[in-house]
C-alpha cells in the first residue's frame, strides 16, 4: 500500500492476492464440520444465500476497481478522461454537468487539487459543473454536530464542508469565481445579518485571504483581528460586520 496518494490497481491487487493465500490457509486448518440431520436441512438455503454474497462480493470487487481505473485516469488527464469514463459507464452519454457532479462526490481516491482546477476552469461546460456542483450543496441540512446545523453555521464553517471536496485554483480569477458562487448560495440558505450576497462574497473572500495569512509560512507579519476588521469594515450594505460575528 502506497504512503502517499490512494492505492493504484497493482496495489489493489496484490492485496487481494494476500487476501486469497489467507483464505486458502484458512479452509485448510479450519474445514468445515459435518452437519447435522437437523442442520443440513438448510444447505441449500444456506448455499443459496452464499452464492448471493459471493456474487455481490465479486460485483462490489469489480465497481471498485473500476471507479479506482477511473480516479487514476481522471486525476492524470483531467476532461481529457472523459470518452474514457463514458466508456467505463462511470459518466453519461451524451455528458451532463449532473454526472460529472456525481463523479466528483462520490469516486473516492479523485485528486481535489484536479478537482478544484476544472471547477475553476473558463470553458462554459467547466463553468456549468460548477454551477450544479455547488446548487447540490444544501447548506441548511448540512449536519455538522448533533446539535448544530449548516444554518446556524457561520462562513468559515459552511466554506470547510464546501472545500472538504476540492482545493482552491492558484489563478485568482478562477478563485474568485468559485467563491462567488458559493457566496451566492450561502446567502440564499443562511443570509443572517448580511445585507446582500455581495457581503457575502466580500466576506468570504476576506476569510480565504486571512486562512492563507494565517498559515502561510513565508508570510512574517501575520494579519491581526483589527487588520482583518479595517479590510471588512462597509462591506454590508454599508455597514460592518457585526464585531461579535
Amino acid at each position: 500500500i502506497p504512503q502517499r496518494g490512494p492505492p493504484n490497481t497493482l496495489n489493489l491487487l496484490a492485496v487481494e492476492g494476500v487476501l486469497a493465500v489467507l483464505d486458502s490457509i484458512c479452509k485448510r486448518f479450519c474445514p468445515n464440520t459435518s452437519l447435522t440431520e437437523e442442520e443440513s436441512e438448510g444447505v441449500n438455503t444456506i448455499h443459496l444465500t452464499n452464492a448471493e454474497e459471493e456474487a455481490q462480493i465479486l460485483k462490489n470487487r469489480q465497481n471498485k476497481k473500476k471507479l479506482l481505473l477511473a480516479a487514476e485516469t481522471f486525476n492524470t488527464q483531467a476532461h481529457k478522461s472523459f470518452k474514457f469514463l463514458q466508456g467505463l459507464k462511470v459518466l453519461s452519454d451524451p455528458l451532463t454537468p449532473q454526472s460529472v457532479v456525481h463523479f466528483f462526490r462520490h469516486t473516492p481516491g479523485l485528486d481535489k487539487t484536479v478537482i478544484g482546477e476544472f471547477l475553476g476552469g473558463y470553458d462554459p461546460f467547466n463553468i456549468a459543473v460548477l454551477d450544479e456542483f455547488v446548487r447540490q450543496f444544501d447548506f441548511s441540512a448540512v449536519p455538522i454536530t448533533h446539535q448544530a446545523k449548516a444554518k446556524d453555521l457561520p462562513m468559515d464553517d459552511a466554506l470547510r464542508v464546501f472545500l472538504d471536496l476540492f482545493m482552491l485554483p492558484k489563478e485568482a480569477q478562477q478563485i474568485a469565481r468559485v467563491l462567488e458562487r458559493f457566496s451566492k448560495s450561502y446567502y440564499e440558505y443562511c443570509p443572517g445579518f448580511m445585507a446582500d450576497a455581495d457581503a457575502a462574497y466580500v466576506l468570504c473572500y476576506s476569510v480565504i485571504m486571512l486562512n492563507t495569512d494565517a498559515h502561510n509560512d513565508q508570510v512574517v507579519n501575520k494579519m491581526t483581528k483589527e487588520q482583518f476588521l479595517r479590510n471588512t469594515r462597509g462591506i454590508n450594505g454599508g455597514k460592518d460586520i457585526p464585531r461579535d460575528y
